[in-house]
Parts: C-alpha cells; sequence; structure tokens
C-alpha cells in the first residue's frame, strides 16, 4: 500500500455519534496519519464536546453551514495524507475496511476512489448501497445488493459515487473538486460522473464494509420518513444541474422524450403532494444561475474522455421506496422506467 491516509469527517450537527465516527476513524489501523474533522456550521455542540473528549484531533471549523461540497474540498486541502477517507458523521467503517480499499486502489492504477458496501447500523442485514450508478434521466442510482455477505471479493467499476464513505487518491484526482453550487443532495453524483468523464475509474465492493446510522436532521431522508422541507427543491434543482453541466448535447436531443415524459410526471407528482413551490425555486435557481452553469458546462467538456454511451445506464428509475404510495403511482414509475431503459438502450449507441 503506498502513502499514508487522512481520515477526514465532515460534521454538521452530528451530535453524540461524532465521537463513534472518530473513534471507528482511529480504528482503522497504522495507515491512518491523521483523523480530521471539518465542521460546517454545527450548533449542536459537537465540536466543542469533541475538543473536550478527543483534543487530539484536529478541527477544522468553517463558521457556517456551507454544505458537504465545501467541507470535502476543504478536507482535500487540508489533508497530510496523499490519499484521504471521507466519512460522514453518521458513518462507522469495520476494522478492515481501509485497508481494503487501499487495496483496491492500488490495483487499479486508473481508479481515482474506491467505496466499502454500506449497510444499515441498526440492522447490519440490510444493504443500503454499494456504489451506484449514473442513470440516464439524470439521477444518482445507488447499487444495492438484495442481501449482506461481506461484499464482493474484488472491486467493481462502478458509473458514480455515493459519499457516504469513501477513499479517494489525491495524486489522482488531480485539480477536480466538488461543486460547491450543489447545497446538498447530488454534489456527490456530480462528483463522481466528473471524474467519469474525465476518464476515471470509480470502485466499490472489495469485500469493505461500514455501517451507515440516521443522516442529517433536518437535510437526510429515510425510507418511511417524509421528505425534510426544501428536499424536493434541492433534488430537483441538482437533477437538472447534472444534465446542464454534465450530459453531451447530442445525448440530451437523443433523450429528449424520455426527458420530457420524466418532467411532465415529477411536475404532476410535485403538485399533488403539495411541492409545487419548491419545483417553482428549483427553476427560478437554474435560470438565476445559468450563466454559471454555462461556464461548468465548458470546463466539463473540455475534460472529457469518455463519452454518456459508456457512462449512463438504464433500468428502473431510483425512487426512494415509499416515496410512491398508491399502486397507480407505483404502475406510473415502473412505466416511465421502461420507457426510459428501452429509449437509452435505442439511442445509447449514438451518444
Amino acid at each position: 500500500m503506498s502513502g499514508s491516509v487522512t481520515v477526514c469527517i465532515v460534521n454538521h450537527d452530528g451530535g453524540g455519534r461524532l465521537l463513534r465516527v472518530v473513534d471507528a476513524a482511529s480504528a482503522l489501523g497504522d495507515s491512518v496519519a491523521e483523523v480530521l474533522v471539518v465542521d460546517s456550521g454545527s450548533e449542536d455542540g459537537s465540536p466543542e464536546r469533541l475538543a473536550r473528549e478527543r483534543p487530539e484531533i484536529r478541527t477544522v471549523r468553517l463558521g457556517a453551514n456551507l454544505g458537504p461540497a465545501a467541507a470535502r474540498n476543504r478536507g482535500l486541502d487540508e489533508a497530510a495524507g496523499d490519499r484521504v477517507l471521507f466519512l460522514d458523521n453518521d458513518v462507522f467503517p469495520d476494522p478492515d475496511c481501509l485497508g481494503r480499499l487501499e487495496s483496491a486502489l492500488d490495483a487499479r492504477e486508473g481508479a481515482v476512489l474506491a467505496m466499502p458496501r454500506v449497510v444499515d447500523d441498526a440492522e447490519p442485514g440490510r444493504v443500503h448501497f454499494e456504489g451506484a450508478d449514473a442513470h440516464c434521466l439524470g439521477q444518482l442510482a445507488p447499487r444495492r445488493p438484495v442481501t449482506e455477505g461481506g461484499g464482493a471479493a474484488s472491486a467493481v467499476e462502478v458509473g458514480s459515487m455515493v459519499s457516504a464513505c469513501f477513499l479517494v487518491d489525491r495524486r489522482r484526482l488531480g485539480a477536480l473538486r466538488f461543486d460547491e453550487g450543489f447545497e446538498f443532495n447530488y454534489e456527490d453524483h456530480d462528483f463522481g460522473l466528473r471524474c467519469r468523464i474525465a476518464g476515471l475509474a470509480l470502485l466499490a465492493g472489495p469485500g469493505a464494509r461500514c455501517r451507515h446510522g440516521g443522516g442529517t436532521p433536518g437535510y437526510s431522508a429515510r425510507d418511511g420518513r417524509p421528505d425534510p422541507p426544501g428536499r424536493v427543491r434541492r433534488l430537483v434543482a441538482g437533477r437538472w444541474m447534472i444534465l446542464w453541466k454534465c450530459y453531451a448535447r447530442r445525448t440530451l436531443v437523443l433523450l429528449a422524450p424520455a426527458l420530457a415524459l420524466y418532467e411532465a410526471v415529477q411536475l404532476a407528482w410535485v403538485v399533488r403532494a403539495g411541492r409545487y413551490g419548491e419545483w417553482r425555486e428549483a427553476v427560478a435557481e437554474l435560470l438565476g444561475r445559468r450563466a454559471e452553469l454555462g461556464a461548468l458546462r465548458h470546463e466539463v467538456r473540455a475534460s472529457r474522455r469518455a463519452r454518456d454511451g459508456s457512462l449512463l445506464v438504464g433500468g428502473p428509475l431510483p425512487v426512494r421506496e415509499g416515496l410512491a404510495t398508491g399502486s397507480v403511482e407505483r404502475s406510473v414509475l415502473r412505466l416511465l422506467g421502461a420507457f426510459a431503459s428501452g429509449w437509452w438502450r435505442l439511442v445509447r449507441a449514438f451518444s
């Protein structure tokens, strides 16, 4: 294994579980050069408690909640190690997790990051995801093995990333950074897809595992819970930003029928759910940022080493379980996913 590793924990109102994450990070073995906490505007006293109870841990405080993208970028800049293992403040890696992720990166020269299998903290037999793919309609599509079995014996290449836990090699990453224009949600998918567009590989599995807790209060959603305020706006705007920035013009033209149908179904859902105001705010946000997004689109195009046809996938729509509450809604989503997948199979060779 090459180089030392900084474990960077991104914290916003992590409460008492932050100490548990720090302790899990400290138990990852001799490859760990330091444990670094980047705090993004916590107001729950968690950074103060960390300073009292774990004074040896270096903490960088951003002073305001600037979002996870800004916190991860600061972690990349502050890290002492050539590799950085990022952990959310509710993620608890197994003791051998880092070693397995390092081995996966060592074995694949063109890989820039590796991710473990992420399982539920309370129910370890329940798999949350093991990497992700880039769905042709713009969403992040988490890869979810059916049962927990320790993860694949060897790493597999995937199309995007989920940011709960990942090891990144800064030397291979170069100047590529997270887009801080994403408030919350989709900043990981944008980063992963831009890595793939630039010709870098993303790995998932290698037998590595971590446990995933309850998420960030006021931001995260879990099955059976209602969406937090503003989440619909963030998801709608984030997906459109992905399409605008990362998809080639030819791809957007080829996918136009499927994208138009998706937008109609999405608008009908937000109206029915009483979230039209958030959809309208998302539209206003994107229109207000169109010049900025155009410049970012130009940067992505200049970095392109892989075509969309080799990066995007079809398949069922990656909709959170429980979001479609009735049989009609579930049927509409199945039909929409089938249409989009079939259409993508027809046009992907030209993308």
